[in-house]
């Protein structure tokens, strides 16, 4: 499976519009292909961002599909719905992902529904993340074995909710997304007031190793939209 991440940069006057464009009519659009739906939908919380924006994760189901996904939005059955966004938006930047082999979301296309039957808003942490050179793999098995551990001990009000990286061709490789959803919003509060105590920041912490495998990354703190489909 591959998922199109899409950051959709909007003006505050237009943005309750594209919301309801992508909600009745993009979504129920790409489900016209039962390889493909749109799976994930937040907003990017105030202050996290200077324009208002939109991410949207939609998952195909493979190589194929994501090639008539390209035909069909050029010349085909999405081309009018593609055309009602493009002049409802600032701009678009597009990414082709993977899952990593430790990623916990893995959306069941034949029995997703097209809106939840409880709303959510629900918040989450999405980093995008660039490994130094020749570190990728080290990367991700070093999120398996040591952060996602970490964690479960020592971070339980963050739950690791899905790791990508970016495919050839698709966007600027390696690079990694990895969304963390706050379970607690009081710990997300702490985290934002605070941020990491210094004394977290020691030899043998997550923090401090994995500096080693990279030092540069991009976060927003994003909520969900209360209609997307998978929260």
């Amino acid at each position: 499976m591959f998922f199109v991440h899409e950051i959709h940069s909007l003006t505050p006057a237009r943005a309750p519009r594209y919301e309801s464009l992508l909600r009745e009519l993009w979504g129920p659009a790409l489900a016209g292909d039962d390889r493909t739906r749109l799976v994930w939908c937040v907003r990017s919380v105030p202050g996290s961002h200077t324009l208002p924006e939109i991410v949207t994760l939609t998952a195909v189901a493979d190589g194929a599909t994501l090639a008539d996904l390209g035909e069909r939005t050029r010349r085909g059955d999405l081309r009018a719905a593609a055309v009602a966004l493009a002049a409802e938006r600032v701009g678009i930047t597009r990414r082709m992902l993977a899952p990593l082999r430790f990623s916990r979301y893995e959306p069941d296309l034949a029995t997703l529904l097209a809106e939840p039957s409880e709303a959510s808003d629900a918040l989450y942490i999405h980093d995008f993340v660039l490994p130094r050179t020749g570190m990728q793999r080290p990367y991700e098995d070093a999120m398996e074995q040591v952060f996602l551990r970490a964690l479960d001990v020592e971070y339980s009000d963050f739950v690791m909710w899905g790791g990508f990286e970016t495919v050839a061709g698709g966007g600027d490789v390696p690079e990694n997304l990895m969304i963390t959803q706050i379970q607690n919003p009081a710990a997300g509060t702490r985290l934002l007031s605070h941020g990491n105590p210094r004394e977290s920041i020691r030899p043998g912490s997550w923090l401090h190793d994995s500096l080693k495998l990279r030092d540069t990354w991009t976060s927003r703190l994003v909520r969900a939209l209360p209609w997307s489909p998978t929260a």
